[in-house]
C-alpha cells in the first residue's frame, strides 16, 4: 500500500520534504494517467523514477491544496535548461530534489515569489571520494573528513544552482564554508555566489527505510536572503 508522510515543512521561503513509499506495480496506473508532468511520459520512466515524479507530486500536492486524486491544479514543466516551473503561474519560482532508495523515495519542493533552490543529499562514504569536484581548497579544508560538512555544503551549491544557474561553476562560482552541524541548523549556512552572499537554511534528518535502515541526509533551502 503506498504510504506518504510530510516530515519537515518551513516559510520563507516555503519549503516541504516528504517520505513516500511504494511498490513498482502500485506505480504504473498513476503514471499511465498522471497529468502534472505534461512534457513526460512518466509510464516509461523506470520504476526509481516513477516514484521520484509521484512523490514531488505529493509534496506539490500538500503545498498547493490540491486534492489526491483530482487532476492537479498545477502542472509542471521544465525549460531547456531543465528547471521546473509552473505552466500556469511562471511567477512562482519553483525548485524540486528528491533521493530514491528501494522503494521509498524522499522529496523536496520549495516555493517563492524570489529565485529559489533547494536539495536533498544522504550522507554517503562517496561524497570524500568526488570532493575534489565541487569543492575548492579552502571549503575541503573547512570540511576535513565531516561527511556531514560535505554533504551539508553540496546542498548549498545545488540550492544556489538552481535558484541561479546554470551559467555557475561549483568550484569557482560557489563558495561555502562549513561551520558545524549546529551552526549551520540554528542559523543557516553562508553561501556566495560571485561574491554576493545569502542565507541558506539547513536541517539534518533522519529516517528508515522498508528494512528498516537509518538514513540521514541534509536538506537546504534558500536563499533566505541577500545583502
Amino acid at each position: 500500500m503506498p504510504n506518504f508522510k510530510v516530515i519537515l515543512e518551513s516559510l520563507a521561503p516555503s519549503f516541504t520534504v516528504g517520505a513516500f513509499t511504494a511498490a513498482p506495480q502500485e506505480m504504473m496506473e498513476w503514471a499511465e494517467n498522471q497529468t502534472r508532468f505534461p512534457q513526460r511520459n512518466v509510464a516509461a520512466l523506470p520504476f526509481h523514477r516513477q516514484l521520484e515524479h509521484r512523490a514531488v507530486d505529493l509534496v506539490l500536492g500538500h503545498m498547493t491544496s490540491d486534492s489526491v486524486g483530482k487532476s492537479p491544479t498545477r502542472s509542471v514543466i521544465h525549460d531547456a535548461n531543465g528547471k521546473p516551473q509552473f505552466t500556469n503561474d511562471p511567477h512562482l519560482f519553483l525548485s524540486i530534489a528528491h533521493h530514491s532508495h528501494g522503494q521509498h523515495c524522499w522529496a523536496a519542493v520549495a516555493l517563492s515569489e524570489a529565485p529559489v533552490g533547494c536539495d536533498i543529499e544522504s550522507l554517503r562514504p562517496q561524497l570524500q571520494k568526488v570532493s575534489e569536484r565541487f569543492l575548492s581548497p579552502e571549503e575541503r579544508l573547512s570540511a576535513g573528513e565531516n561527511t556531514d560538512g560535505l554533504c551539508a555544503i553540496w546542498c548549498v551549491k545545488e540550492s544556489m544552482f538552481k535558484a541561479f544557474g546554470p551559467s555557475l561553476n561549483f568550484r569557482e562560482d560557489l563558495h561555502v564554508t562549513w561551520i558545524g552541524d549546529s551552526a549551520a541548523i540554528d542559523r543557516g549556512i553562508d553561501g556566495l555566489i560571485r561574491d554576493v552572499k545569502g542565507l541558506y537554511r539547513a536541517w539534518r534528518i533522519e529516517e528508515t527505510d522498508e528494512k528498516n535502515t537509518l538514513m540521514q541526509f541534509w536538506a537546504v533551502c534558500g536563499p533566505v536572503a541577500l545583502t
